[in-house]
């Protein structure tokens, strides 16, 4: 079966495309495609589909009207357990290669991790965008207006930018600047204030021998800049003009992208367990054969949660070829506990990323997500304390693990996001 949320909403079973009718069940498969893998709750769900319309009266009947267009849209699909239902609410299982933003994620990771003279650079960015109906217009989930979607929709084209700027950029590299100019025209005047678009453009426009185009590409971002965000252009994009001002041959290059790195292998040394067997074999109904791969360990202070979840990550490191990550989060310790935003940047650059452009704790999650899509990587937080401090931490789609130790019960995790609780109780006499 797939999926498609790119450009148009549907999914087919054989060979044709079906698409939703009806705002009621495009959100509701809009929605569950946004979180696909991961269970969303009947209040999110109903809030969605129904928006101001659920008060505590009518909740019951919301609910039911809930499960009727559920099931309706069950029946449709390939099979009864693709729509699992829980007491919390509904999660779609899909594989990584089912859905259309999934692949798109995967292909744009690894041109975004491509070094700047990678040959493949090029086609690597146009398999990504074709995974779009059409490489530069269009949107991801389009028609609805939903928060939770509209989110995902939003990180969505703006990655698809971000591997438009590679194809450009490495096409005017090898000199094919003519065979993306009017591409680059178009998609760089839909986006007047993306400055590395602009560059491109005015070094198209000066290959072609077209300089005074070029300058007027700059007169113009410049003035966007000024008067919508009060800002010059950046030094990178007045040296450019310098460059076409002089006639010299256009120089400038965007900094090598570091070599990929090897996956990342963060995991503490191991100790050796004892008496926890039972333990073991519930992470692993928890991790191993559930669509929601988040699990929760709970306990008193050294009770031993965090060799537990650092002794079941090293066991299934196999599963894991593309990497395990770990931090401790230090919640619980006299001294100040780990700045999520650091740890999002370490986590990036394990991955092969950088994140030094980047300005806020959303565009990190964001990005972390993007890198971790078509891998399958193990992620430990250790010593963690609240929902908050979790959730920019959960992969955006299915492959990859978290395992999460805790002393408080973090409820919310489980009621919200489908985390498997694991209450670790101290080991009796006979079993230490």
């Amino acid at each position: 079966m797939e999926f498609q949320v790119l450009g148009r909403l549907g999914y087919r079973v054989d060979a044709d495309w079906v698409r939703p009718r009806g705002a009621v069940r495009s959100r509701l498969l809009g929605v569950l495609l946004a979180r696909a893998g991961q269970v969303v709750s009947h209040d999110t769900l109903s809030g969605a589909l129904w928006p101001g319309e659920s008060t505590p009266r009518t909740a019951e009947r919301t609910v039911g009207r809930l499960h009727l267009h559920a099931h309706r849209l069950r029946q449709d699909l390939d099979r009864p357990d693709r729509l699992v239902a829980d007491r919390s609410g509904y999660v779609l299982q899909v594989g990584a290669d089912e859905v259309d933003a999934v692949r798109f994620e995967g292909l744009a990771g690894q041109t975004l991790g491509a070094a700047v003279d990678d040959p493949r650079r090029a086609d690597l960015a146009r398999r990504a965008l074709d995974q779009w109906p059409d490489r530069w217009a269009g949107l991801a989930f389009p028609g609805l207006d939903v928060p939770l979607v509209t989110d995902a929709a939003d990180r969505l084209g703006q990655l698809r930018l971000d591997v438009m700027e590679v194809l450009f950029d490495a096409e005017i590299r090898r000199g094919r600047h003519l065979d993306v100019l009017a591409d680059l025209q178009r998609v760089a005047g839909e986006h007047p204030l993306r400055e590395p678009l602009q560059a491109c453009l005015m070094r198209a426009l000066h290959q072609a021998g077209r300089p005074a185009e070029a300058l007027a590409v700059y007169a113009r971002t410049r003035q966007h800049l000024v008067d919508e965000l009060g800002l010059e252009p950046s030094i990178s994009l007045r040296e450019l003009q310098g460059a076409v001002l002089g006639g010299r041959a256009d120089r400038s290059t965007r900094p090598s992208a570091p070599t990929a790195p090897p996956p990342p292998a963060q995991l503490p040394p191991t100790v050796p367990l004892v008496g926890r067997d039972a333990a073991l074999r519930e992470l692993d109904r928890a991790l191993l054969d559930r669509a929601v791969p988040l699990a929760l360990v709970t306990g008193l202070p050294g009770v031993g949660k965090s060799a537990l979840a650092i002794s079941w990550a090293a066991q299934h490191s196999e599963q894991y070829a593309d990497g395990q990550l770990f931090v401790d989060l230090r919640s619980y310790s006299p001294g100040p506990e780990r700045d999520v935003e650091e740890v999002l940047d370490r986590f990036i650059r394990a991955l092969g990323g950088s994140p030094g452009a980047l300005r806020d704790l959303d565009e990190r999650a964001a990005t972390y997500r993007s890198l971790l899509a078509g891998r399958r990587v193990v992620i430990v937080l250790d010593n963690a304390r609240s929902e908050d401090q979790i959730r920019p931490f959960l992969p955006g789609q299915p492959g990859c693990t978290l395992l999460v130790t805790s002393r408080d019960q973090l409820s919310g995790l489980v009621a919200r996001d489908g985390a498997s609780r694991l209450d670790l109780e101290p080991l009796g006499s006979e079993e230490s």
